[in-house]
C-alpha cells in the first residue's frame, strides 16, 4: 500500500478512517460556532442588607467583538494576530489534517506529509494559548469588593461562561487528538 494514502493503509481501523473526517468536520463547526457565538458575560452581582441584586449582563465578549473592539480601539496587530491565530489558524491545521489523511503518496510524499504532520503538532500545542487568554479574560473581570464596616454590603462583577467557551475548549482539545491521530498512525506505517 505505498501508493495508498494514510486513511487507506492497513493499521489504520476501517471505522477511524471513516470517523476521522466527520470529527476533523465536527472540530471545524465547534471553532466556528465558537469564534461567532458569546463566549462570555459579565454581571454585577450587589448585596446590600434588603438583598441581593444582579444587573446586567453590562459586557460581554466574543472572539468576533474582541477583534472588533481591538482594531476600534487602534490595536491592529493585536487585531490581525487574533483573527490569524485564533480565526484561521485552527481551521487551516484542520484542513490541513483531512490533507494529510487522505492524499495519496502521488500528490504529498510519504517525507511531506511526515513534515507537514510533525509542524501541525507543534504549532496545534499553540492553540492552548488561547483557552489560557480566554481563562485569563474571564478571570481579569472578577472583582469583588465588600465593606470595611461589617455591614455586609458587597459588589462583585460575576464572569459567566457560555457555550461557545466551553465549544472553544472542546474544539482545541478534539484538534489537538486528531493531529495525535494521525501522526501516530503515520508513524506505525513508517515502522
Amino acid at each position: 500500500l505505498a501508493e495508498a494514502s494514510l486513511c487507506q493503509q492497513r493499521v489504520v481501523p476501517r471505522g477511524l478512517a471513516v470517523f476521522y473526517p466527520i470529527a476533523v468536520v465536527a472540530a471545524m463547526l465547534l471553532f466556528l460556532y465558537a469564534d461567532l457565538g458569546l463566549a462570555a458575560t459579565v454581571a454585577v452581582r450587589m448585596t446590600t442588607v434588603a438583598g441581593e441584586r444582579q444587573v446586567g449582563p453590562i459586557f460581554s465578549f466574543s472572539l468576533l467583538s474582541t477583534i472588533l473592539h481591538s482594531w476600534e480601539g487602534g490595536a491592529y496587530f493585536i487585531s490581525v494576530a487574533t483573527v490569524l491565530m485564533s480565526g484561521v489558524w485552527p481551521l487551516v491545521k484542520l484542513g490541513m489534517l483531512l490533507v494529510t489523511w487522505h492524499a495519496p503518496p502521488c500528490r504529498l510524499s510519504v517525507r511531506r506529509r511526515s513534515l507537514a504532520l510533525k509542524v501541525l503538532d507543534t504549532l496545534g500545542k499553540y492553540s492552548f494559548l488561547d483557552s489560557w487568554f480566554l481563562v485569563l479574560s474571564m478571570s481579569a473581570f472578577a472583582v469583588e469588593w465588600s465593606a470595611a464596616d461589617g455591614s455586609g454590603k458587597s459588589m462583585a462583577l460575576q464572569t459567566n461562561p457560555r457555550l461557545a467557551f466551553y465549544a472553544f475548549f472542546i474544539a482545541t482539545c478534539a484538534s489537538l487528538i486528531l493531529g495525535h491521530v494521525a501522526s501516530e498512525y503515520h508513524t506505525e506505517v513508517l515502522a
